[in-house]
């Protein structure tokens, strides 16, 4: 929240209390007594969709940021990306991010060009990582296409941005780092059971968007590559599993991964790429499997 507060800049920012049971209520609700431009708001426990989705029906500024509690927003960040979108004319704007570790200590610069192989159309910027923390949007664009977080358990962040990239004119990219992205050990998002295979209906649910939409074009040259890429995510956690999940996750994730479309040209290297990690991770686990019967 200093982070946030250190901002020059004229902001709003709302807190959405997802049912928390430690101090963040009380804590919360002293800082937004003590700061006008804090609104608070609970909710019971209903997840980072519901509670996004809260804050954004009560925002009243031209743009929007989502931001987690235990992220880092860099000095002058808002103010580089607010001069940014409105120099550009842009719907989203986009930053590097560092990773940070529990004691906030940078431990990997995440430069957003590597993922983008041609900076002059907006569907390459499909493969940049997802993190809502380091992207600013025009607000108007969520409220005029009704583009809101989806109730996932997996692939939100994925699923809301390949929305935002269906309707938008032009996305900008910034060359330095916004914000730290802290990489908890036993978080939500590393903890691994069987649910990792959620992320079918994240990617089924994006695709019968761009359907609705007229742009199932779209997304056979520049979407399929994505949904290969959180496949292949998804699938590299097999090395957590007993031999049965295991077996499981890759008839199930195998089956989706050989229907992925073969994209555009520019992705065709990193579309082959991605196939053959997926095949290795498969083969390296059929091994692993095969030793522990052996010892057996």
């Amino acid at each position: 929240m200093e982070s946030i507060k250190q901002q020059n800049v004229d902001l709003e920012v709302i807190c959405v209390d997802d049912g928390s049971t430690d101090r963040s209520r009380l804590l919360i609700d002293k800082y937004s007594r003590e700061n006008s431009f804090v609104k608070y708001i609970y909710q019971d426990n209903a997840g980072a969709p519901a509670a996004r989705n809260n804050g954004l029906s009560i925002a009243v500024g031209d743009y929007c940021m989502f931001f987690d509690s235990d992220d880092i927003l860099f000095p002058g960040a808002l103010k580089s990306m607010l001069s940014a979108i409105d120099s550009s004319n842009a719907d989203i704007v986009l930053g590097n991010y560092w990773e940070i570790d529990d004691s906030g200590m940078r431990t990997k610069l995440i430069e957003q060009r590597a993922y983008i192989p041609n900076m002059s159309n907006r569907w390459y910027f499909s493969l940049c990582p997802p993190l809502p923390g380091n992207k600013l949007i025009r607000k108007k664009v969520l409220d005029c296409n009704g583009i809101k977080f989806e109730p996932l358990k997996i692939g939100q962040d994925l699923n809301f941005y390949l929305r935002l990239l269906a309707v938008i004119n032009k996305i900008v990219y910034l060359q330095h780092a916004v914000m730290g992205y802290r990489i908890v050990q036993g978080s939500i998002s590393r903890q691994y059971s069987l649910k990792i295979l959620d992320i079918c209906n994240s990617v089924d649910n994006i695709k019968e968007y761009y359907k609705k939409l007229g742009k199932s074009i779209e997304y056979k040259k520049y979407i399929s590559i994505v949904e290969l890429i959180a496949y292949r995510s998804q699938l590299s956690k097999i090395r957590f599993f007993k031999k049965s999940d295991r077996k499981k996750i890759v008839h199930v994730l195998w089956n989706r991964i050989r229907c992925c479309n073969v994209p555009d040209a520019k992705l065709l290297k990193i579309y082959i790429k991605e196939r053959i990690k997926c095949i290795i991770i498969i083969i390296i686990s059929s091994i692993g499997c095969v030793r522990k019967v052996a010892r057996f």
